[in-house]
């Protein structure tokens, strides 16, 4: 069956013409799309990667922060311990 639009009669090629150009457009904004998608996905793993750095990093300063604070109850205990002994001798 024969198309009976008025484009087409004029230039039997200018639909496939038109159609292969539209197709090329479609190609190029799906490698435009698939690039950006492995930009986003390069950043995705970068930020995976400070993550977990930071995470390591937060980590270590819990630990060494769970430290300084048994030291200080430490010292606190031996400072009362001080303080009742004092008040002892008195």
């Amino acid at each position: 069956m024969l198309c009976k639009c008025v484009g087409c009669a004029k230039e039997p090629g200018a639909k496939w013409a038109s159609s292969e150009r539209e197709r090329l457009n479609y190609v190029n904004k799906v490698e435009e799309l698939l690039m950006a998608m492995e930009k986003v996905k390069q950043e995705l793993e970068s930020m995976k990667a400070k993550l977990s750095c930071t995470q390591q990093s937060l980590a270590e300063k819990e630990t060494h922060l769970t430290n300084l604070r048994a030291e200080r109850r430490k010292h606190l205990e031996e400072v009362l311990e001080m303080k009742h002994l004092a008040a002892s001798l008195r």
